[in-house]
């Protein structure tokens, strides 16, 4: 009887830590997304308009990334979808930020990837 009572109790734990799993990385999108645009109203001077249509942007970026990396396919299938999304978050930016903000994020985005690539930061 007890043996039954643990088997029973198996598929509800395993329920359970699939759900907090599942929210855990939903959390961890929507704080990378929080982090990022954080930054970007330090660096560009978001006004408090752009910033919540900014964050929605980064969110959706964030968690189309995840659901790319979780899902299948090969490396160059999914650089062409990360390519895909990149150009469509760098779209969504550049309707909502001005010239000039638009201008400094592309600037601190080649400056971002030369330093993620081991490149000079400054290329003055």
């Amino acid at each position: 009887m007890q043996k039954r009572k643990q088997l029973s109790i198996c598929p509800f734990i395993l329920t359970v830590t699939i759900l907090f799993a599942a929210l855990s990385g939903h959390a961890q999108e929507k704080s990378h997304a929080q982090k990022m645009t954080d930054k970007m109203k330090t660096e560009l001077s978001l006004t408090e308009e752009q910033y919540p249509r900014v964050l929605a942007a980064n969110e959706q970026f964030a968690a189309q990334v995840a659901a790319l990396k979780d899902g299948g396919g090969s490396r160059l299938s999914k650089l062409k979808k990360f390519k895909a999304m990149d150009e469509d978050l760098e779209k969504a930016l550049k309707k909502i930020l001005t010239e000039e903000q638009y201008t400094n994020y592309r600037e601190q985005k080649k400056k971002n990837r030369a330093k993620a690539r081991g490149g000079s930061q400054d290329k003055s």
